[in-house]
Formats: C-alpha cells, sequence, structure tokens
C-alpha cells in the first residue's frame, strides 16, 4: 500500500470513523490485526477496520465481515481490548508520508496504525507533522535525486521513468493536490492464485509487464471499496487457506508417517527379494561347479538355468568354488580352520588324558592302603 493510496484512503475514512464505538479487536493471523466498529457519522452498522502489517505488502481496508476466530488471543490483543473496549473515535491524525494512522478515543487512549510496524497503544497525543514538500520543476529534478524528497515513494519511483517528463509532472500535481480515482488490478498467478494490485494513478503497460501474467483495470473513485476487494482476496483469503492448512497438519502429519513405513517396508522387501535372487544364484552355481577348475577365479560366468541363461557376477579375489559352496542354506564357505589351532586343540586332549591318569592312579594307592590297614593284627 503506497502512501499516497494511503493517503486516499485515510481522506475517505476518518470522517465516517468519528463516534465509532470500538467493540471488539481480533488477530485472526500473523501480522493482521481486525478492529470491529459500530457507528459513526456514516451510520455503516458494523465493520471492521483490517490491518495487515507488513514491510513489503501492508494494507489497511474496510470489510463488511470478518474470519472467525478460534485461537486464544495474544497478550497485546487482550492490552488493546482492557484500554478500547467501548470506548469512541473522537479523533484522527493521518501521517500518510510515514504511513500511520493515529485514532484518539473518548478516554485519552490512542492507536496507532503504523502500516510496518502494526498496531500500537499510547497515551500521549502524536506530533503534527509539517506538510510534506514537494518538488517545484520536476522535469529538471535528477532521477538520482528522487529518493531524497519523501513524496517520491518506492511506487512512484517505478512509475515515472516510464512517463514523459511532461506526463510525469502533470501526476505529481494531481497527487499534490490530492483526491482522484484509484485503480484496480486484478489478475492470477501461474498456479491460478489471486492477484490484486491497487494504484492511486493508472500503471504503465511496462509496469503491468513487470508484474507478469494478465491484468483488468478498474477505476473506483471511492478507494474504500476497491481496498475491500483487494484485501479479501489478499488477506481472507490467505488466512482462510492457512486455517484450512492448520486443520489438515495432522492429517498430513500421520500420512507422512505412513508414507515412511510404507517407502521402509518397500526397501525391507526388496533387500529381501535380493538375498533370495543371491541364494538362487549360488544354488544355481553350485549344482554346475563341475564346469570350473579349482582355482578359477572369474569376475563373471554364464550359467544355464531352468528358464535360459543367467548371468552370475562372482568375486575374482575367490576361487568360483568357494563362491558356489552352499552348505546349509549358506551362500560363503565355512571359516577355514587355521593351522595354529591344531596344536591348542592336540595339547588340550593330552592334558585331558594326563588329569584322567593321574586321578586313576590315585585311586588305586587310596584302595591299596585302605587293603592294607584292614589286615594289620590289632595290638
Amino acid at each position: 500500500m503506497d502512501a499516497h493510496l494511503f493517503r486516499r484512503f485515510c481522506d475517505e475514512l476518518v470522517p465516517r470513523l468519528m463516534g465509532a464505538r470500538m467493540e471488539k479487536i481480533h488477530a485472526p493471523g500473523p501480522n493482521v490485526y481486525v478492529f470491529a466498529l459500530f457507528g459513526g457519522h456514516s451510520r455503516d452498522g458494523k465493520r471492521f477496520l483490517v490491518l495487515k502489517a507488513d514491510r513489503r505488502s501492508p494494507l489497511l481496508f474496510v470489510a463488511d465481515h470478518r474470519i472467525p476466530v478460534n485461537a486464544q488471543p495474544p497478550a497485546f490483543v487482550m492490552r488493546l481490548r482492557k484500554h478500547l473496549s467501548d470506548q469512541r473515535i473522537t479523533h484522527a491524525v493521518c501521517l500518510w508520508t510515514e504511513r500511520r494512522l493515529w485514532l484518539g478515543f473518548s478516554n485519552a487512549a490512542w492507536l496507532c496504525l503504523d502500516l510496518r510496524e502494526g498496531p500500537s497503544l499510547s497515551f500521549d497525543a502524536p506530533e503534527l507533522a509539517d506538510d510534506p514538500v514537494w518538488p517545484s520543476d520536476f522535469p529538471a529534478l535528477s532521477a538520482e535525486n528522487w529518493r531524497e524528497w519523501d513524496v517520491l515513494t518506492p511506487a512512484l519511483r517505478r512509475t515515472l521513468p516510464h512517463l514523459d517528463p511532461m506526463d510525469a509532472a502533470a501526476l505529481l500535481a494531481d497527487l499534490e493536490f490530492g483526491g482522484g480515482a484509484v485503480f484496480l488490478y486484478e489478475g492470477a498467478s501461474a498456479d491460478g492464485t489471486p492477484r490484486c494490485e491497487v494504484s492511486a494513478w493508472p500503471l504503465p503497460p511496462e509496469r503491468l509487464s513487470a508484474l507478469g501474467g494478465t491484468w483488468t483495470e478498474t477505476p473506483f473513485d471511492d478507494p474504500l471499496p476497491a481496498l475491500a476487494k483487494a484485501g479479501e482476496t489478499l488477506v481472507y483469503e490467505g488466512l482462510a487457506a492457512q486455517a484450512r492448512q492448520n486443520a489438515a497438519r495432522p492429517f498430513s502429519s500421520e500420512a507422512a508417517r505412513l508414507g515412511k513405513l510404507l517407502k521402509k517396508l518397500d526397501s525391507e522387501q526388496e533387500r529381501l527379494s535380493a538375498m533370495r535372487a543371491k541364494q538362487d544364484e549360488a544354488l544355481l552355481l553350485q549344482s554346475q561347479l563341475w564346469r570350473f577348475g579349482r582355482e578359477d577365479k572369474l569376475e563373471s560366468v554364464t550359467l544355464e538355468g531352468p528358464n535360459g541363461d543367467v548371468a552370475v557376477k562372482l568375486d575374482p579375489r575367490r576361487t568360483v568354488r568357494d563362491d558356489g559352496y552352499v552348505p546349509s542354506g549358506r551362500t560363503r564357505p565355512p571359516r577355514a580352520r587355521t593351522s595354529r589351532s591344531a596344536p591348542r586343540r592336540r595339547a588340550r586332549r593330552k592334558g585331558t588324558r594326563r588329569s584322567r591318569h593321574a586321578s586313576q592312579s590315585c585311586g588305586h594307592e587310596r584302595r591299596r592302603q585302605r587293603a592294607g590297614s584292614a589286615r594289620r593284627p590289632s595290638a
């Protein structure tokens, strides 16, 4: 929302807000605030002043309805409700070059609607700013110095290079005077998402081309309905989409978990199938070992399978017979016993025999001693 568009919006809105009563304050989404107002000089009944605070694409508009809010309001919103609920708007100050609208209430509280930073509460009246300075001779002004002028906003600086000097000077004169129509541009992105742009002046074809896509232009004498339509497209539909996404998040998480589980099961099935294929290849190789020598080491062999030739990859570091040894369903031969293990086994066997022989000798000696004691006469 450009500063010049913000100025046009405030010029139309402020007279209608005088005397309106603040009923409720909501925060339906991140950096989105809804102020429910009733009454006022316009006698429009209940309406909703919506602020979407953002540094890139802020927006302030009036809507006839609000999105239902189910979440607990944050502490800041509760503080605004405490001081502003049931209070009437008695004053308004528009600092349009700063894109700030101050609303004074009957209890001496002030609500600042800052398009960049969001709402804030104060009990001190804002300081009035001097009228901004406009360039007197724009055609003679160098483009390098445009940033020095607050009235030459970023959106305006993107438009002026596409206008001839006389048309650019006429546009600045119209903006300085104030009033005039605003222009609503509606289009859609490549994925079908609705797009809206609102401008305080007609955008040249070059600017529309830079935005991309196809646009339709609709002029509005009153900026409020133009911004309301843009706000419902850009803000309300975005909040509704976010609400649907939040509602579907638990189901999405469960679907993602089940998807990971199925992927893991598929991977396990592939691993088992590969193991089964290796087993079948090993059995087939074992049945045809007679075709190969004991010391043959090959990278692959072609075997005669039940459905035709089968190519089997082997480990060239091992012999074909080692690869084809499959006892008890295994695909690899048992580990060969080393020569160092044989002496240990023989030593254990010898030790066992010596122990058994010693035990037997001790037993015979004890029996002889008992027999001798029995034959010796008593004294």
